[in-house]
């Protein structure tokens, strides 16, 4: 087996433009299914709650695969489990071409390519990760922007294939663009580092669950993902229920996802400064987020304020991708970072579960999209308030200190003397 031992250097660039595509089409797909909604609405004539489950499905799914994919990750190397990712989302996309109603898409283009892509991001995320110390933050910050990039390119190249060939055959193309997810994974070389020789990763590790921080980030977790996939799954329904074209509805999910491109790298790179505090960046971030959210109701009437609002959405909730895995490694350390990530994904999956069929439950009572966005803005208000506790405090200072010191203490143990 080839090994890399390039750290911040050579082939680790390759490795970052790798997980950067497969980003790319992972969350490029899985967050533009809003624009699926819309359309599996008019194919099925279900609810909106009964077809919101699909699209939330997807997203659910792919956080949901989290634990299993670090189990596989820690087990396998981070290449296998990235091909065999790429493998099930194709499949998954391929085989709703034959779905008969809408119950059949919540396994094929819900948990089927959800679990898929959710089986491609841990490893993908954990190789960059692991190729990079002194980089760390720029290089995530890279990675991640990969979603902006796929949530800017997808919406429109959905509905043009949707147009040009229908719905059906346009998941047929997709499948086939996700497959290019096994080319990305075979580029993950297995890295040799000394740490990661010395100690062998558990891989079951629940030991994250003991820090007072990361129980902070799972309660933010849910919280914000709720309010995601409100925004993510309704907003083109929204904005064509505001008299919006099918165009111009998608330009607001491209506008999302250009935005979050320019974050991605503006976010990443201000928090590698060392005179950057984390975890308030994180917070602001998101309780500017929800603000925008809950303003898409009152400027629903101009179309240029919707955009800016998107923009702004995508630029604030940046700091979900850049920020996270650089704030996970400094309270859990490299070692446990990818079951760490795992179990976080489950929180993610709960809250993007929830939030979009709640939404359309909202609307299929009010008959309205508004109360749905004043909800789903409000949750990820409150989900940025929340690291801004004092606990919080403790964890951006003291209780950071004492993790980083723990796990320098761990990798100084002496090795067992020879019998």
């Amino acid at each position: 087996m080839t090994y890399s031992s390039d750290i911040d250097r050579g082939w680790a660039w390759l490795v970052v433009a790798s997980s950067f595509l497969t980003h790319t089409l992972t969350y490029g797909v899985a967050w533009s299914t809003g624009v699926y909604n819309t359309i599996f609405i008019d194919a099925f004539g279900d609810s909106k709650t009964v077809t919101a489950w699909a699209g939330s499905l997807t997203t659910a799914s792919m956080y949901a695969a989290g634990p299993l994919a670090s189990v596989l990750t820690n087990k396998f190397g981070c290449r296998p489990i990235v091909i065999a990712g790429g493998v099930l989302s194709g499949a998954g996309l391929m085989l709703s071409y034959f779905a008969p109603n809408i119950y059949c898409l919540y396994f094929s283009f819900g948990i089927m390519t959800g679990m898929g892509f959710g089986i491609s991001f841990i490893p993908a995320i954990t190789a960059v990760a692991q190729c990079f110390e002194k980089y760390r933050g720029i290089a995530t910050g890279i990675t991640v922007s990969g979603v902006g990039v796929g949530t800017f390119i997808f919406p429109p190249i959905i509905s043009l294939l949707s147009h040009a060939f229908g719905w059906r055959s346009s998941l047929l193309l997709l499948g086939a663009m996700c497959l290019n997810i096994c080319v990305c994974g075979a580029v993950l070389r297995p890295v040799k580092r000394v740490e990661l020789r010395q100690e062998k990763t558990k891989v079951f590790d629940v030991t994250a669950f003991r820090k007072s921080a990361y129980l902070l980030l799972v309660c933010n977790n849910v919280l914000v993902c709720f309010g995601l996939s409100i925004v993510y799954l309704h907003l083109m329904a929204f904005a064509e229920a505001s008299g919006r074209t099918e165009s111009e509805s998608s330009m607001l999910m491209s506008s999302i996802g250009v935005a979050n491109l320019i974050g991605r790298f503006a976010l990443g790179s201000f928090g590698n400064h060392p005179r950057v505090n984390v975890v308030m960046v994180y917070s602001v971030c998101f309780i500017l987020s929800g603000m925008t959210s809950c303003f898409y109701p009152v400027l629903s009437n101009s179309y240029i304020a919707m955009v800016t609002l998107s923009s702004l959405f995508g630029f604030f909730t940046a700091c979900f991708g850049a920020l996270l895995p650089a704030l996970l490694v400094q309270i859990l350390g490299i070692h446990r970072f990818a079951n760490g990530y795992g179990f976080l994904m489950i929180f993610m999956a709960l809250g993007q579960m929830i939030g979009g069929p709640f939404a359309g439950l909202l609307y299929d009572i009010t008959g309205s999209y508004d109360t749905s966005f004043y909800v789903g803005g409000s949750v990820i208000i409150l989900g940025g308030v929340l690291p801004l506790f004092k606990a919080c405090r403790k964890m951006a200072g003291d209780e950071m200190l004492d993790v980083e010191v723990s796990v320098i203490e761990e990798e100084k143990q002496p090795l067992p003397a020879a019998s």
